[in-house]
This record gives C-alpha cells, structure tokens and sequence, in this order.
C-alpha cells in the first residue's frame, strides 16, 4: 500500500537521504516541491491522488531565488484546506516549535527535522489510514494492483494519446476509488455511472490493444470508445442484488 503525500520543503531533496528513505521503507511516496506556488499548482492539478501533505515552516513563494517565509504558509494552507487534505508542519528552526504565533496558526506544534522524522511518516501514516479513499484501497488492494502495472499504463497511455481520449489511467483509477465508496454505501445508481468511465478510461483501451476493438468503434467525434453497446447490458440488472453481482464480478 503506497500513500501520495505531497512534501513542501525549501531545500533540495538530496539532502534529506535519511528521511526520504525512512518515508519510501513505510509506503510514503513523496512528492518534492520547493515552492508554494509548485505546491498549489501540484494540489490543483492532482488533489483526488494527494492523500496528505508535509509543509516546512519557512518556504518560498514563487522562486527558489527569493527568501523563504512563514507568511507563504498560509497560501498552501488555504489550498489543501479547500481540498480537505490534512497535513503536518516540518522545521529545522526550534524556535518555531514553540512559538505560539506558529502553534496558532496550525492548531498544532510543527515537528523538528532530525528529531521527530518517524513521528512525522507515523503521523502521515495515521491520517491516510482515516482517509476515506485510502481505506477503499486497502480493503480492496487487488484491482488497485494494475494502476502501478507499467506494461499496462503504456498500453492505456497510447491509446489514450492516438484518439486525444479525455480520460486516462489516473482517472480510472479515481473512479474505481469512488466506485467502490458508492458501492460501500449501496449508492447503485452513482456505481452504473462508474463503471461506465472506468470501461472508457482503463478497460476499452486494453481491449483496442488485444484487437478486440478497431478504429471503427472509435466515435471520434467526442474522442471516446463506444462503449454503450457494451455497458447498456448492465441496464438489465434492476435488482439490487443483480447489480451487486455484476459490480463484484468487475472489482
């Protein structure tokens, strides 16, 4: 079980060899940000992937070239805040460990580079864990499986890129996610909808791939594989049971 979690730090990564191998030996990927403004635009463009965040104290804004600040704290803050993405302040500065302006600011004391690295990957640990998307893919690890299968990403990608499909790999892998929540809940009628991107996003190309499929069961118009032919047999299944049946079959 692999967790996304973004990490907002002003020095480069090579000089956290230690730290960044203790989050790579729990399953923490850390996505390396220097700046605020890289930060915000990775939290806009990937938020449904990102599962936590790890934020230095003093940051840069928009450069690596300017002098790094508190006050740019509040800027990421604002946007993982939007996107309900929990997160943890990382200093070196022991100051600002017991600075009340800072406690304040995050409801919480930062933790202290060097000291506190395993409390800060348990902590990152424990938030994912209470992470709605998170527990989805730890109770049903199996289909999740393909989204890290290289051959099968290549073979999506292409595809993908040949027709300008608008959907790819990562957002079937979002809609498997909520997929899975609907179906949690027994919300059948947001499921449908589901496994209808998840055929067009994931599957479809696969299929195209193997020959199953050629060009002209491509609607080119709207860039998508015809797929309604296919998925309009799942409109049968009225029963609840039934269609829980086919779902499990698919997962």
């Amino acid at each position: 079980m692999k967790y996304n979690v973004l990490w907002l730090e002003d020095q480069e990564e090579k000089d956290f060899t230690n730290f960044v191998d203790l989050a790579r030996s729990q399953g923490v990927q850390l996505v390396h940000k220097r700046t605020v403004e890289e930060a915000v635009s990775y939290v806009k463009e990937n938020h449904k992937t990102i599962d936590a965040a790890i934020l230095d104290v003093k940051v840069f804004g928009e450069s690596v070239e300017e002098n790094p600040n508190v006050r740019h704290l509040r800027t990421i803050q604002r946007e993982l805040d939007t996107k309900g993405i929990q997160f943890v302040v990382f200093t070196s500065q022991e100051a600002y460990i017991h600075q009340e302006e800072i406690i304040q600011m995050f409801d919480f004391p930062p933790f202290e580079k060097g000291v506190n690295d395993k409390e800060v990957i348990d902590t990152i640990k424990d938030i994912c864990k209470d992470n709605e998307r998170v527990k989805i893919r730890m109770k049903y690890s199996q289909p999740f499986q393909i989204f890290d299968d290289n051959k099968i990403r290549g073979i999506v990608e292409r595809v993908s890129d040949k027709y300008e499909m608008t959907k790819d790999i990562d957002d079937s892998r979002n809609e498997l996610e909520k997929l899975l929540i609907d179906y949690e809940k027994r919300s059948y009628e947001k499921i449908f909808n589901g496994v209808r991107d998840i055929f067009e996003g994931l599957i479809f190309p696969v299929l195209y791939h193997k020959g199953i499929f050629d060009d002209s069961q491509i609607r080119k118009e709207k860039n998508r594989l015809n797929y309604n032919a296919q998925c309009g047999q799942l409109k049968r299944y009225r029963s609840d049971d039934k269609l829980l049946n086919v779902i499990k079959n698919i997962i």
